[in-house]
């Protein structure tokens, strides 16, 4: 003997989590290839590589969080690397 509380609970609606982009830039007076743009949820490892083509040398990412390893920030991203030429 039970009395019904109120109208019932609909249920839940999945939520797709959010996507933030993750654009990669190079700059330098080097040339390079890098990998590890696309699309990343906030709290996801992203793992960026930066290869220095011959002649030229890896000097490193920014702005913060930029690394060759870091957790997905919740808003889009632009990493720039830089390479340098080797002389």
């Amino acid at each position: 003997m039970f009395e019904e509380a109120g109208p019932p609970i609909p249920p839940l609606e999945s939520v797709e989590p959010e996507a933030y982009a993750l654009t990669l830039n190079t700059c330098g007076t080097g040339s390079g290839a890098v990998t590890g743009e696309g699309q990343y949820e906030a709290g996801v490892v992203v793992v960026l590589t930066a290869t220095p083509n011959p002649g030229s040398l890896f000097e490193g990412w920014t702005p913060p969080p930029c690394a060759p390893s870091f957790l997905m920030p919740d808003r889009d991203l632009t990493c720039v690397v830089a390479f340098s030429f080797a002389q």
